[in-house]
C-alpha cells in the first residue's frame, strides 16, 4: 500500500505535536519530579548547625533557604522526593559548628591550643540531613511507643551528624509515615 505525501505530512505533524507535548509536560513536572535535583538544591545550601540552649540541640540557620526552594513545588511530589533523599550521604554545603568555639568541627586535638592546631576541613552534614530538615518543615509526625506516649527514640529522628545506617533507617521510617498517611501538613 502506498502512503500519499499528504498522509506522510500528517503523520510527521502528529509525531512532532506529540513530542512537543511530551516536552511541555516534562517541563511542567519541574524539579519536584526529580528527587536528585531537589537533593542537589538542598545540599547546596550554605547553612550552619549551631548549638541552641533553648532546644538542647543544634539549630539550623538555613531554614529560610529551604522554604524558598520548596515554595514553588507540588507538595505531594516534594514529600516523596524529600523522603527519597533522606539517605543521601553526599556532603552538603551545611557545616556542623562546635558549640564552644562557634568554629566548624573538627576543631583541634584536646591538647593543642588554637594556634598549634592543624587546619582541618570542616565537617559537612550529609545532604540527607538537609532533606530531613526540609521534610519536617512541610509535615509533622508524632511517633508513639507501645504505651501510646510519644516515642523518644524513633528511627525517623535525624541528628545533623547522622551516619549512613541512621539515615537509611530514617528513610524507611518516613516511607512508612507517607505510606500510612500518619502525618499532618504544616
Amino acid at each position: 500500500m502506498m502512503v500519499s505525501p499528504r498522509n506522510r505530512l500528517r503523520a510527521a505533524s502528529r509525531a512532532a505535536a506529540i513530542a512537543l507535548l511530551a516536552s511541555a509536560l516534562a517541563a511542567c513536572a519541574g524539579p519536584a519530579a526529580r528527587p536528585a535535583a531537589l537533593a542537589d538544591e538542598l545540599g547546596a545550601i550554605e547553612g550552619r548547625f549551631v548549638a541552641n540552649a533553648l532546644t538542647d540541640g543544634p539549630a539550623y540557620d538555613g531554614r529560610a533557604q529551604i522554604e524558598r526552594i520548596l515554595a514553588a513545588r507540588a507538595p505531594d511530589e516534594t514529600r516523596r522526593a524529600l523522603v527519597a533523599c533522606i539517605d543521601d550521604m553526599r556532603p552538603s554545603r551545611s557545616v556542623l559548628v562546635d558549640a564552644a568555639t562557634q568554629a566548624p568541627t573538627p576543631m583541634q586535638a584536646p591538647t593543642q591550643t588554637p594556634m598549634q592546631a592543624p587546619m582541618q576541613a570542616p565537617t559537612w552534614a550529609p545532604t540527607g540531613v538537609i532533606c530531613h530538615l526540609a521534610l519536617t518543615q512541610t509535615i509533622y509526625h508524632e511517633p508513639t511507643g507501645a504505651d501510646g506516649d510519644p516515642a523518644r527514640d524513633w528511627a525517623g529522628f535525624v541528628a545533623p551528624n547522622a551516619d549512613a545506617p541512621a539515615l537509611r533507617a530514617a528513610r524507611a521510617a518516613w516511607e512508612d509515615v507517607l505510606r500510612t498517611r500518619s502525618w499532618h501538613a504544616l
